[in-house]
């Protein structure tokens, strides 16, 4: 009976403890306050995948403006060129520039041209009256007595020796142009090769002048025999006085200065007279085979 009455206030109590919110003495203690967070950082904005919507604008989608195309100047871009391909786009620039140039200062002529085809026949009569002469149209010759006859033809007929002389040399001369006309050709064609392989002794890249070394050359044929001078005189100044130039045209020169003394010194070895005395028939033998006997 005693230990009931001990346990069960005992039990009661184990109870009330059991509880939650409760302590043993039957009191209900206060709730305590949750701790104070660290401040949390915002959250971050969902990302948008896909495109935007009709009528809207992002940042990207705007055009940018604060570079101009490339093609709007030129046909590729100069800056992505390599550094040693400059100098040439450089001279390139300056032989078009040139040409530009040249064009314009015959505009003149190129109206007068297209004038002139505009109505041929009468600017050339007027032309002619200009001159002092009459135009005749041809099969209506204005004085059959004054046309002159052909050379050597059936009707001919000279009045002086000078019409013979003439009639003769122009003839002669137009059978042998007409023969060496290859002859010519071909010699002009060896010229230019030759002309090329010096040229590129001294400069790899002289083509890139080749504009006004045509123009040179058009001017003083004889700077074909002196090749040394061509280049110095059409390529720039700042090519000219390069160390490399300098070093090229130095070797070419002193090249050119030896073969000449080679040459020469065949030459006179070849031509050079025997000073031994000849006998009389040695004499005639020698004689004969100067003029071909």
């Amino acid at each position: 009976m005693v230990d009931e009455l001990v346990q069960g206030p005992l039990s009661a109590g184990t109870e009330k403890a059991k509880s939650p919110g409760v302590t043993p003495d039957g009191i209900t203690p206060t709730p305590k306050a949750p701790p104070k967070s660290k401040a949390q950082a915002p959250a971050p904005e969902p990302e948008t995948t896909g495109q935007a919507e009709p009528g809207t604008e992002t940042k990207e989608d705007k055009p940018s403006t604060s570079k101009k195309s490339v093609t709007e100047d030129s046909f590729f871009d100069p800056s992505t060129l390599d550094e040693k391909l400059i100098p040439a786009y450089k001279q390139m620039q300056g032989a078009f520039t040139k040409k530009m140039q040249a064009m314009s200062q015959s505009k003149e002529k190129i109206e007068a041209y297209d004038n002139f085809m505009a109505n041929p026949e009468q600017n050339l009569q007027r032309a002619a009256q200009q001159y002092g002469f009459k135009m005749v149209p041809a099969g209506q010759a204005q004085n059959p007595q004054a046309q002159t006859q052909e050379p050597f033809g059936t009707d001919w007929q000279p009045q002086t020796w000078g019409e013979v002389y003439s009639a003769m040399e122009s003839k002669i001369v137009g059978q042998m142009m007409d023969k060496l006309s290859p002859v010519f050709q071909n010699l002009q064609t060896i010229t230019a090769k030759s002309v090329e392989q010096q040229l590129n002794e001294i400069d790899g890249n002289w083509r890139v002048y080749e504009d006004d070394m045509t123009a040179n050359l058009k001017s003083h044929p004889t700077l074909a025999k002196d090749v040394s001078k061509l280049y110095r005189i059409s390529v720039p100044e700042e090519v000219l006085k390069s160390k490399y130039t300098q070093q090229a045209l130095k070797r070419f020169e002193e090249k050119a200065t030896s073969a000449k003394v080679q040459s020469k010194s065949s030459i006179a070895s070849t031509t050079a007279p025997s000073n031994k005395k000849l006998s009389f028939s040695e004499a005639v033998e020698e004689a004969k085979k100067i003029i071909g006997r």
